[in-house]
């Protein structure tokens, strides 16, 4: 066990294992085709948490408490990152915290957040998924929903919750005049 109770994103966790950043990097692409973030691969990309616990067997890595990933002005804090692989290849990524936070800028300089309880990206379906308390804000227009799910292939979006009854609410602005005008 390494002394720091930080890890970071190279630890070398045992013989045999190495954290590689290919499994890292697809948290960082994430939520890009939501919101078609400035993503700079330039980046170093910086993990951290208190407990990582790597499962070879099962192919399982999971990150715990204070889990703070970055790239440039990205940012996703979590209390537990759960990376899920098959065959040494990224199956699905989970994220759980009170709440789940990720903010990123896209190219034309907006600003992006999405906040949930549990944050679900399947890899091998593109689809991405905001439960409990979902929020998302993209340059002041606001989603709240239970559940917000995004098929990232066809670009279909569903929010709400039939179980408890919540409404999706959304506040949209309005369109600003183009300066050029």
């Amino acid at each position: 066990m390494h002394p720091d109770s930080r890890f970071s994103l190279f630890l070398y966790t045992s013989p045999s294992t190495w954290i590689y950043p290919g499994i890292i990097l697809l948290v960082v692409l994430w939520l890009l085709p939501v919101a078609s973030f400035a993503y700079d691969g330039q980046k170093p990309i910086e993990l951290e948490s208190d407990q990582l616990e790597v499962d070879n067997e099962k192919g399982i890595l999971t990150y715990k408490g204070n889990v703070r990933l970055s790239q440039g002005v990205f940012t996703l804090e979590a209390e537990q990152l759960t990376v899920f692989t098959s065959d040494r290849k990224v199956a699905r990524i989970e994220a759980s915290g009170q709440p789940v936070k990720l903010q990123d800028r896209q190219e034309d300089g907006k600003m992006v957040e999405a906040k949930a309880l549990h944050m679900i990206y399947d890899v091998i379906s593109e689809t991405i998924k905001l439960e409990g308390k979902g929020f998302l804000n993209h340059d002041g227009n606001i989603m709240h929903s239970e559940s917000i799910f995004y098929n990232l292939k066809t670009s279909d979006l569903k929010a709400g919750d039939k179980e408890t009854g919540k409404r999706v609410i959304m506040t949209l602005q309005p369109k600003k005049p183009d300066s050029s005008e």
